[in-house]
This record gives C-alpha cells, structure tokens and sequence, in this order.
C-alpha cells in the first residue's frame, strides 16, 4: 500500500507515479513558467545554455502543461528578459542571457549544496527611530555601526520594518529587529530605499546568551521561514515514497520518461522551499526543523533518477553544435557533514 499525495495507492508503482504526476499538474500553486525554469536549471544547463523551442515544449509537456501554455509562458519569461531569441526557418531557438545564467549559478549553490547553518553568534541588529528598549537582551560590544540615529523620519518607519521583515530579520521590539543572516551592508541598502539611511542604527553584535532569540523565533517567526517549514513538510509527505517507486523494479525504474518526470517534479518542490528558507542557524530553530531531512530526500532521488533522465533529456534536445559549453558544472547534493 503506497501514500501518494493524500492518496492511499493499492496498485503498482506506475499507478501510484501517474497519480504523483497528476496531482503535479492539478496543484494551484504549481505554474508552467515556474515548471520551465526548473527544468531549465535542473535539466538544460548540465548541458547547454540554449534550446530550441520544440525540444523546450516537449520536456514540460510531460508535468501535465498544453502547448499552447507552454509557449505563453516562454514569451513571458522573454519579455522579462530571460532570453534571447534566434530564428532558423521556422524554428525558434531560446538562450538565457548572460546576466539571467548568472541568477541560475547562484541558485545553483542554494538549491543543490547542503543548508549552511554554521554561526558565529553575531546578529546584525538595526535600531529603527526611537529611543532604543531598555532591558535588550543583546549584551555585547557593538561593532562597525553604519550611522547614528538622527532626526527621526517615522513616517517611514512601517515600510523599513516590512523591508527588513523581507529580509528575514526578527523583530525583537518595534524599532529594534535582528538577522543572524543578513549582512549590514544589504539592510543598510533596505534602510536607505525608504529614505532613513541618516535615521537608523546599523550595527553587528556577537551574543554569548542566544535563549531570547530561540523564544522570539519560536512565538513570532519570519514569514519566509514559516513557508519554508510548510514546503519542505509538503515535500516529504510528496515524496517520501518515490525512492521505494524508483527501486521496486514496478515503478520508474522501467521508463527513462519516468525517471525525469518523477526528478521534476520533486526538484521543483525542493527548490521552492530552499529558495525562500532563509537559512536560519540550527542553534536558533527548534529539533523538528526540516531542512536537512528534505535535502537528503531530493539528494537521494536525484541520485536515483540522474542516469535514466540525462538520457532521457539528451534524447529529447536535438543536436546542437553551436550550443556553448554548459555553464553548471558543479557537483550537486554532495553528503551532509
């Protein structure tokens, strides 16, 4: 008996992946341009940097997209400034642009490199217009401060608070946030968009006590990193049986065309929630945190999977001789220490 989506499967493993894949492709939350660019990031660049549009069209079709989306969704990630087009006859053929690879590089590392949860203890700490609380359980030398605090601009103080929320600091009072994340360059850049750049106090400060923080953290998290708990959860109730499908023999182990369905769809989820995980210490989240456990299921069906659905993309991609060397090269899902 296989749990497949929130539905308990009696029959084979190839029922149980189609139901996988319909579920996919049924998802509100689930868009094809979204799809495009993860099979692009996941599937294209080990390979090239460039694809025709018939190939492109043929690797999504599979998660369940008609041609007639897939092609609006490709002209909108153009007009966005993805691509670059190239006409040959009749054929189209899409290449990212340089600065557009460059985003996938860096995502590259987030996606498929384990969490980075190391920590020295040091917050960036922004004291926003306003005598600052007493009684902070920050005590510790304040270093490199950006600015000191003068004529107060408090008409733009909500919309400072929003940014650095954007940015997965803590609130700790109303005027005093913190990251154990963000360096204080980029909150100083958030600060000064809202015109308080001559009104704030930028700090970094090393704690030795970091017990109210696991409290704050606890009773008011950052919105990122509660939707990130929720897609990671989703992600290996998803799929925490696709492993069992890929080695039973029953399953996508039969079809290459499975194998990169089944490596889609799963890469995809994974990358949603790290790309918005804001990749808080351990020693600030709680022992259920989930990140490490999902890495080590989408590492583990990307092993599965990385013969069967190369294969099967490089038997999808027609051949290409002016197509550049790929641009992703690095080793992906290495173990976690």
């Amino acid at each position: 008996m296989l749990w497949c989506y929130g539905v308990i499967m009696t029959s084979t493993g190839d029922d149980a992946l189609d139901a996988l894949r319909r579920s996919f492709a049924a998802r509100p939350d689930i868009s094809a341009r979204s799809v495009l660019v993860t099979i692009f990031g996941d599937s294209i660049l080990p390979h090239r940097n460039q694809v025709w549009l018939k190939d492109l069209i043929a690797l999504c079709q599979p998660l369940g997209f008609s041609d007639r989306l897939i092609r609006t969704s490709i002209y909108r990630l153009q007009q966005e400034g993805w691509f670059t087009t190239e006409r040959v006859g009749r054929q189209a053929r899409y290449q990212l642009n340089s600065s557009v690879v460059a985003d996938f590089e860096s995502a590259e590392t987030t996606i498929y490199q384990p969490p980075t949860l190391d920590w020295d203890n040091t917050f960036t700490l922004v004291v926003l217009p306003s005598s600052p609380p007493t009684g902070s359980p920050i005590s510790a030398t304040v270093e490199s401060p950006k600015s000191q605090s003068h004529h107060p601009d408090f008409s733009s103080a909500n919309g400072t608070t929003q940014a650095l929320r954007d940015l997965d600091f803590l609130a700790l009072a109303p005027e005093v946030l913190i990251s154990p994340r963000c360096p204080p360059d980029t909150a100083f850049a958030a600060v000064k968009h809202h015109g308080l750049a001559e009104s704030v106090s930028i700090s970094t400060s090393k704690v030795d006590q970091i017990a109210p923080f696991q409290h704050r953290l606890t009773i008011d998290p950052p919105a990122n990193l509660r939707t990130a708990r929720d897609r990671y959860e989703s992600f290996l109730r998803r799929y925490n049986q696709v492993p069992d499908l890929l080695a039973s023999g029953t399953g996508p182990s039969a079809d290459d065309f499975d194998h990169f369905v089944a490596r889609t769809m799963a890469i995809h989820d994974y990358r949603r929630a790290r790309l918005i995980d804001p990749d808080y210490p351990t020693a600030l989240l709680d022992h259920s945190w989930p990140a490490n456990i999902a890495y080590s299921l989408a590492a583990t069906i990307h092993a599965a999977t990385a013969t069967a659905s190369g294969r099967w993309v490089r038997s999808v991609l027609s051949p290409d001789m002016d197509a550049p060397e790929p641009p992703i090269t690095k080793g992906r899902f290495p173990p976690l220490d």
